[in-house]
């Protein structure tokens, strides 16, 4: 699946718990994966349902934080209120979206 976070296109890849990226960066056991870089999130798709949502989330706040450029910074409790205030709504909508389509698909 494919989306749009501020000006930057994103793929959203559903992967196998042995998928290359995960392995070399992250290792056995992982969730997901952001790799900015290219611009993918990639989500491990034998996970139980309700850790693939959450997993879905916390790979968009990554991919949030850095499309932004807020990475690299230290953010205090003020400037995480203010992130969460400013894009919580967009990031549980898209949540949803890549959540259903991707159990649509099945």
């Amino acid at each position: 699946m494919e989306l749009k976070i501020h000006n930057l296109h994103w793929e959203v890849l559903f992967v196998g718990p042995d998928d290359k990226y995960i392995m070399d960066s992250v290792g056995e056991g992982a969730c997901g994966l952001t790799l900015n870089s290219e611009l993918k999130i990639l989500i491990v798709n034998s996970l139980p349902k309700d850790l693939i949502w959450r997993t879905i989330i916390h790979e968009l706040v990554h991919a949030y934080v850095w499309t932004y450029g807020l990475d690299g910074y230290p953010m205090s409790e003020e400037s995480l209120c203010n992130f969460i205030e400013t894009f919580s709504e967009s990031i549980i909508e898209t949540a949803k979206a890549i959540y259903n389509n991707y159990y649509k698909e099945w």
